[in-house]
């Protein structure tokens, strides 16, 4: 802030003792400026008159009294000497540093001993680089196909892969396409069916071999997989996980007695490449396979974990929006694109829908889960984070719902999100097969590998 006009006088006051001694009274015709005075300088009594400016007495000397209350600064440093605190003079020879010592062949440089040595200028047609190097021309950087190391002209190579959906191998120093990390899609299939023999146990954990099956290689990261329970014995709730993980916090499906209900999403896979499922009740379970990830740069997987729970505080009005930091917390990147959630209704009030979308945009005219007033309903959904880095949820009938982060994608990633829209509203007939053209329309690319929708039945 720059500093204003001070609107008071200044005098100082009487005084004792040497010639050289200042007052340490001081009248300030402000009120408030003389509280900072009076704290800063000492009491003292006001009046008129002037004193002889106190000059400090240093020559020659590196510490003691200065003569005007103060002490004498230590000039030796710089020069690379001491100070002796008995003389207080300096002491040692600092040694300058040589052209040679400091790797220049031209220009001027600091000697180490506060002063400059000159290496001079370069021989023939040669120009000094601004390095201290002589060369035949002016060094220009060398970083063709290289996004770190060394330039060649004393610098340091730029990183410029993530303009191009990349990222910099650090130990190539070459950029490496983060489409060879996307998602793949497979030609989905049945991983398993309980349905022909015993239900899964209530409070049982089980695991599945995911990885290095089946087409998924065994250094999988993620897998997307369908979860449905069959004919749950009572209400409840499923999570999956990996399986070399505890138990989270968190669930991906909510079901209630004699139901039929799945939910898609992506599961995090570890080294043993098993997945773990977690049921409250005693339920048969299939688990459907679409397709998998391999590296963290396209999508990074993360144990399930609860961002937030409504149910701790009031229920959420109808047609509100609740918002909430994902951006820096829980390992999610300040800079990350996207977060894949599971969005959970619960204790609705009315039918009604949920969405959630970036913070800081207004609310899309779609949904993320329908809900009936009969039992809780959850669906997978990955949403983009806002610039304040936010989500929300928008809720159209009073509801309280709970958001389950499984994973997020880093700001170099190939996935894109696009601001949601409702691409089809239609009737279809029973035991009809639908296709629609997604590449290439609106605004999704015709080389797309694979979308991300939802698809409601109503």
């Amino acid at each position: 802030m720059k500093e204003k006009s001070p609107r008071y006088q200044l005098t100082s006051g009487p005084f004792t003792g040497p010639a050289r001694t200042v007052s340490n009274s001081l009248c300030l015709l402000s009120a408030g400026v003389a509280l900072l005075a009076l704290a800063t300088f000492g009491l003292g009594s006001c009046g008129s008159g002037s004193a002889e400016e106190c000059i400090p007495e240093c020559a020659g000397r590196c510490c003691g009294d200065d003569g005007c209350g103060g002490t004498c600064p230590d000039i030796c440093s710089a020069t690379g000497q001491a100070c002796d605190q008995n003389t207080c003079e300096c002491t040692g020879v600092c040694v300058p540093l040589t052209c040679t010592e400091l790797g220049k062949e031209c220009g001027d440089w600091p000697d180490g001993c506060g002063g400059v040595v000159k290496c001079g200028g370069c021989a023939g047609d040669q120009v000094c680089g601004s390095d201290g190097i002589c060369r035949d021309t002016e060094c220009v950087p060398d970083c063709d196909g290289r996004c770190c190391g060394p330039d060649g002209c004393g610098g340091t190579c730029s990183d410029t892969c993530s303009g191009q959906l990349g990222f910099c191998d650090v130990k190539t120093c070459t950029c490496t396409s983060v489409c060879d990390y996307q998602l793949k899609p497979t030609t989905s299939f049945r991983r398993l069916d309980t349905r022909g023999g015993d239900k899964l146990a209530p409070g049982s954990v089980s695991t599945y071999q995911v990885g290095g099956r089946d087409g998924i290689p065994s250094d999988a990261q993620a897998v997307l997989v369908r979860l449905t329970v069959v004919d749950p014995e009572e209400a409840g709730f499923i999570t999956a996980y990996d399986a070399g993980d505890t138990t989270p916090n968190a669930s991906v499906l909510n079901y209630a007695p004699g139901q039929t209900v799945g939910n898609t999403f992506l599961v995090k896979l570890g080294a043993e490449q098993k997945i773990a499922v977690f049921t409250h009740a005693a339920t048969h379970l299939i688990i459907d396979v679409f397709g998998y990830t391999v590296g963290s740069q396209a999508f990074h997987p993360q144990t399930p974990y609860r961002l937030l729970d409504t149910r701790d505080g009031a229920k959420p009005a109808a047609n509100s929006t609740t918002c909430m930091t994902v951006a820096g917390v829980h390992g999610v990147p300040a800079d990350a694109k996207a977060v894949s959630v599971v969005l959970t209704a619960v204790l609705p009030d009315s039918a009604g829908h949920m969405v959630a979308f970036a913070g800081g945009e207004p609310v899309p005219p779609i949904r993320t889960v329908s809900f009936g007033t009969e039992h809780a309903r959850a669906n997978w959904a990955i949403v983009p984070v806002g610039d304040d880095g936010k989500i929300c949820v928008h809720t159209t009938a009073p509801a309280h719902f709970v958001v389950d982060v499984t994973g997020f994608f880093e700001a170099n990633a190939a996935y894109r999100s696009v601001t949601p829209y409702r691409k089809l509203d239609f009737q279809s007939e029973s035991d009809a097969t639908n296709c629609f053209q997604l590449a290439g329309d609106d605004v999704i690319p015709a080389d797309a590998q694979a979308v991300a929708f939802n698809v409601t039945a109503v």
